[in-house]
């Protein structure tokens, strides 16, 4: 999620010991089973910290909308949408095979090893319906 890496990006200049807080905050937000809640979760942590990281806010309200995309599912496909990111675990895989390799011989044989490693990757099925 995007979106998310940005509200991320801006919570970076908040020490550590209020990180743990704000973290707390926005859980809140985004583990409510209904919208509504969510909103009002979102309201009091823009009351919250707008004064003290009004960046961070202000990026968390220019994409409430989209952070809030997924409540339009069903509630049995909300946790893995919020919760699963494929991407970083991917990148992740692909690390740990080609760094014990070293070096490459060329381009294609990089290619190579990459695509094995992601046909080899087995993605946890959402169940729909």
């Amino acid at each position: 999620m995007a979106k998310g890496l940005l509200i991320v990006a801006r919570f970076s200049h908040i020490p550590l010991r209020k990180k743990r807080k704000v973290a707390a905050a926005l859980k809140g937000i985004f583990g409510q089973s209904e919208v509504e809640a969510a909103r009002t979760h979102l309201a009091a942590f823009k009351l919250r910290y707008e004064r003290d990281y009004p960046e961070a806010v202000k990026c968390l309200g220019e994409d409430q909308i989209a952070c809030l995309t997924y409540y339009q599912f069903p509630l049995e496909m909300q946790k893995h949408i919020r919760t699963s990111n494929a991407t970083p675990g991917l990148f992740s895989t692909i690390r740990r095979r080609t760094n014990s390799m070293g070096v490459f011989q060329n381009e294609g044989s990089c290619m190579l090893i990459m695509y094995a490693v992601i046909k080899s990757v087995k993605f946890q099925r959402i169940p729909v319906g």
